[in-house]
């Protein structure tokens, strides 16, 4: 991601402008007038692009009602379940169970880009991560604790081990070109592209087939290449 240019820190507010031009800078507004509390709003933006196929529907009736100082459309996702304050009270509670080890995760992933500036544009994974992470980071930023960081990207040119990597063009949340960017590391790889989003609905019954496949023959098998040229799999573009 770094390498890309943290491509999907951007996927949220491209999403936005490709629903509405005028959206992303409707929404600065509107966070700056504090209308609801931002980081629930940011929080529910952000899901929502995980529940639904197509959001840019609910993005404009959210945003725009609440431009116009209209609380209902934000309040009835809040009800279904897009709470903010409710994830983080519940993250608290298992935090104390499981140690902050929990956010760890998000920090290898994303360290470099959550522990630097924050960025000019509206972002919130940036924003809630770095909250919900709040106790890990103030530790790092005191030097306290190291900050957790990713093995170098050429340690997996020694590496045997096959890869095949499924991704969507049409991904508005993880960017395809990491999955061309992978493929410079790995001695065994493979890259299947499809005009798919990141719920990969176009597909649905091709995608386990393909999985389970690779894992019992392995990549250049003649039993994966027959599921790919197979009906339910015909669109599939192998780079």
């Amino acid at each position: 991601m770094r390498q890309l240019g943290f491509l999907e820190s951007k996927s949220f507010i491209n999403t936005l402008a490709a629903a509405d031009p005028g959206l992303p800078e409707k929404l600065k507004a509107v966070l700056k007038k504090n209308i609801v509390p931002e980081l629930n709003l940011l929080w529910m933006l952000f899901r929502i692009q995980y529940a639904v196929e197509k959001p840019d529907s609910i993005y404009l009736t959210i945003i725009n009602k609440l431009a116009n100082g209209d609380t209902s459309s934000y309040n009835e996702y809040i009800r279904k379940g897009f709470n903010y304050s409710k994830i983080k009270k519940e993250s608290s509670s298992y935090v104390k169970q499981m140690g902050y080890a929990t956010f760890l995760s998000p920090l290898q992933c994303d360290g470099y880009y959550l522990l630097g500036n924050r960025p000019d544009y509206i972002d919130p994974v940036y924003d809630c991560l770095r909250d919900l992470s709040a106790s890990l980071v103030k530790l790092i930023e005191q030097k306290k604790v190291p900050p957790p960081m990713p093995p170098d990207l050429d340690l997996f040119k020694k590496l045997e081990t096959e890869v095949f990597f499924q991704a969507g063009v049409l991904d508005h949340i993880t960017p395809y070109q990491v999955g061309i960017e992978l493929g410079k590391y790995f001695k065994h790889y493979e890259l299947l592209l499809d005009e798919d989003n990141h719920m990969m609905m176009n597909h649905k019954s091709c995608y386990p087939l393909l999985r389970n496949t690779f894992f019992k023959y392995g990549l250049g098998s003649k039993e994966l290449q027959n599921i790919r040229a197979s009906i339910q799999c015909k669109k599939w573009k192998s780079i």
